[in-house]
């Protein structure tokens, strides 16, 4: 049975459903962004089942798929299954292969912390063949400058954009959808998460009742020992997901050896994964170090970072990701806690690209104070009526 959501009397995939056909309700141009993975499967058969069905007007749609370049066979596999299905109900499904700026979590080392999917320059390398049907260029993407949510937000800007984020997947994310949701369900950017509420047991529960096809590495990934909260198969150079390029080098040889020959440095997720360079998240690295004493002056060792980062960084993008921890420590360095110190030196050692660990710890930190409070979070809006 489906997450039944207790304030409004129904379950998340009726829920979804609503949110669907409200949006669909407007009138306006509705962009579909995916990515191949489970989530984006819920969302294009959501979709998909209502179009055919008649209550939604499938003419309003375009699909959007940023092909990353380094992506798995099976992920491939399965946008193009569905790019025939809705091409065969009179869909548009616009797949690009644009040269972007993805974070690289290998090069931070480097004075260059960037990866350029389907790079000019790095074409006799490519991880695959760029499609035939592909689209290689768009006015509304500056080349090997902007990432593809500077693309997106223009490509979409003339109408809503659905995307399957959801709430369980990271702290971040429920931070996300709580400003969504505050906006009345639909961002002042003109997005929407229809399956924001679901958890990962409700996506499975769908893929396995209508016997969809997905990417057969979740299988591998999890029986790899992956937990299913960091089962990701998108932008394998972020620090958040590089753990997956542990299993290629297992399950997928042939596509390890191209993303070598595209990223020399990748070879550091198998030798360092459990390690301080990726964050230390496992277990197995935690019960080595049970026992050992930490004397460390978190505190003190931070606000040395953040207070000279030049002193410890080349790289341009790190400097300012040490400004915005600066930012953070002086608004609340009164409710941290040492726990709270380490993750963040760690983190900001590691490279906190995109500032996600900050934004972690700081929205626990809120949490825990609107716990204190005794407020609660407010469930996510349906249609605009209610």
């Amino acid at each position: 049975m489906a997450t039944v959501i207790k304030n409004l009397g129904i379950d998340v995939l009726e829920a979804a459903k609503l949110r669907i056909k409200n949006a669909f309700s407007n009138g306006l141009k509705i962009y579909l962004s995916v990515s191949g993975g489970k989530d984006s499967i819920v969302m294009m058969s959501l979709i998909y089942d209502l179009i055919v069905a008649g209550e939604i007007d499938g003419s309003l749609l375009t699909v959007v798929f940023v092909d990353e370049e380094v992506i798995y066979d099976d992920v491939m596999r399965v946008c193009e299954l569905w790019r025939k299905k809705y091409m065969l109900i009179g869909v548009k499904y616009e797949w690009f292969c644009i040269e972007h700026r993805n974070n690289n979590c290998f090069n931070a080392l480097e004075n260059n912390e960037n990866f350029i999917p389907w790079d000019r320059y790095e074409k006799a390398n490519w991880a695959h063949e760029m499609p035939s049907f592909a689209i290689s260029d768009s006015p509304y993407l500056v080349p090997r400058v902007e990432n593809y949510q500077d693309f997106l937000a223009r490509y979409c800007a003339d109408g809503i954009t659905l995307v399957g984020v959801r709430a369980s997947e990271s702290v971040n994310r429920v931070q996300y959808l709580a400003v969504v949701n505050a906006q009345g369900g639909i961002s002042n950017k003109g997005v929407m998460c229809p399956i924001g509420d679901w958890k990962d047991a409700d996506v499975w529960k769908y893929i396995k009742d209508r016997d969809l096809e997905f990417p057969d590495v979740y299988m591998r990934m999890y029986e790899a020992g992956m937990h299913r909260n960091q089962l990701r198969v998108c932008n394998l150079f972020a620090i958040d997901t590089a753990r997956s390029l542990t299993v290629m080098f297992e399950v997928y040889p042939d596509l390890w050896e191209k993303v070598l020959k595209r990223e020399p440095n990748a070879y550091l997720v198998r030798l360092y994964w459990d390690s301080e360079m990726f964050h230390r998240s496992t277990s197995k690295r935690q019960k080595l170090e049970e026992g050992e004493e930490d004397d460390k002056d978190y505190k003190a060792l931070l606000f040395d970072v953040v207070n000279n980062p030049r002193k410890y960084f080349r790289n341009p993008h790190a400097i300012s990701v040490a400004g915005h921890y600066r930012a953070a420590l002086i608004r609340k360095n009164g409710m941290m806690q040492p726990w709270h110190y380490k993750r963040l030196y760690e983190a900001i050692m590691a490279g906190d690209t995109k500032t996600r660990t900050l934004r972690a710890v700081l929205t626990t930190l809120t949490t825990d104070y609107v716990k204190s409070q005794g407020l609660e979070m407010q469930p996510m809006p349906t249609t605009q009526e209610e």
